[in-house]
């Protein structure tokens, strides 16, 4: 007897994710959070509180034409490694000038404030 093939998307509610956006379409070029619902149109999270380590903070929508790459856990990964890889993930899209061209989070969030 063959064994049912089961079929997952890419993203489903209940996975943990590092989504990147282009630049500029946020204040922060990488959010984290735990998925809670996906459609034609994009993917909502709920973004997570890092001093906690769970999803019970906004949510964020994210329509499919502004995300250029996604770091995933499914529901079968270690989350206690994937919010280590996540948090670092992060940091290196929203923190390093170094090693791209957007600036630190700080640097971003500064720039998008109206001057005097």
């Amino acid at each position: 007897m063959a064994k049912a093939r089961r079929e997952e998307s890419t993203l489903s509610p209940g996975f943990w994710v590092a989504l990147t956006l282009r630049p500029r379409t946020a204040p922060l070029r990488c959010y984290v959070g735990k998925v809670q619902s996906v459609d034609d149109h994009g993917v909502r999270i709920t973004l997570v509180e890092w001093l906690t380590g769970t999803a019970d903070n906004y949510d964020l929508f994210i329509p499919w034409s502004n995300l250029e790459s996604a770091l995933i856990a499914t529901p079968d990964h270690d989350l206690s490694g994937f919010r280590e890889e996540a948090s670092k993930w992060q940091n290196r899209m929203c923190g390093d000038a170094a090693e791209g061209e957007e600036g630190s989070a700080e640097q971003n969030a500064a720039a998008d404030r109206p001057r005097d």
